[in-house]
């Protein structure tokens, strides 16, 4: 019997695939179909946030949260546990530019943006690391749970 505790790859790149799709849905929830943008404070100007930002920003933070998982994986015992506290913590932070929306419907809009993004990535990167049970048929599995329960 083999244990499987590494980095899927395959559910990696699912990750990678499905936040960009699920943030651009988000935005088109948030803004009427693109009706109205989404403005943020950049200082001494505002820039609006359209959806080729917000699909190349959710794309590349499911890249670097995918690789930065499976390389925490690879190299550290506790690495999926790591990875978990600090993908919360740069989501937490990242609350910070999310509020740097104009009006009340930009703050709001943003920060469903990340609550997406950073949900999206974190449950991805929970199921990428998830254990897989020993690789034998079904009732070979009974048979052992059985043994291990002394029925």
């Amino acid at each position: 019997m083999r244990q499987h505790n590494g980095f899927r790859t395959a559910t990696g790149i699912g990750v990678v695939v499905a936040t960009p799709v699920l943030a651009a849905t988000t935005w088109l929830i948030v803004t009427g179909a693109g009706s109205q943008g989404l403005l943020a404070d950049a200082g001494d100007q505002l820039a609006s946030i359209g959806l080729v930002q917000v699909a190349i920003v959710s794309t590349v933070t499911a890249i670097l949260g995918m690789l930065s998982l499976a390389w925490l994986v690879r190299r550290l015992r506790r690495g999926q546990l790591m990875w978990g506290v600090a993908a919360c913590c740069i989501l937490l932070i990242s609350f910070a530019g999310a509020l740097a929306g104009v009006a009340s419907h930009d703050r709001v809009g943003l920060m469903a943006l990340h609550v997406v993004t950073g949900a999206t990535v974190i449950a991805g990167g929970v199921l990428a690391t998830r254990s897989v049970g020993p690789t034998t048929g079904a009732g070979e599995r009974h048979r052992l749970e059985a043994d291990a329960y002394g029925r």
